[in-house]
């Protein structure tokens, strides 16, 4: 991961659409080398996000991973994959909900929009 100095799990919580949290989530997999992602689990190994449910399922599989007790041979990257897809997956489940006119507790009101 290349150190840019981006809070990339604030950027995620503060996304103000689906698109932004889609095209941050892709950005975030850019800063990985091809060997650090070569080094995760076969089904956290993604090139590219496409949709919230894209977000969801790779968050799962992260966290999944991240929580076994079997070994892992690069934790810090394992973490840091988890805590960021766990946090933009919350984001989009909230930017969802949102869009539905449905306003749960503790989200900041704020306009949504899907482009």
């Amino acid at each position: 991961m290349i150190t840019d100095g981006k809070d990339w799990v604030a950027s995620a919580r503060f996304a103000a659409s689906e698109a932004e949290l889609l095209r941050l989530a892709n950005e975030f997999i850019a800063t990985w080398s091809r060997d650090q992602l070569a080094a995760l689990p076969g089904d956290c190994r993604v090139k590219r996000v496409e949709s919230l449910e894209d977000l969801g399922g790779l968050a799962f599989a992260l966290v999944r991973h991240e929580c076994s007790l079997e070994p892992i041979d690069h934790p810090a990257i394992l973490q840091a994959m988890a805590r960021f897809f766990a946090a933009a997956s919350t984001r989009g489940a909230e930017l969802r909900a949102l869009s539905r006119g449905f306003r749960p507790f503790g989200i900041p009101s704020m306009t949504v929009s899907r482009a």
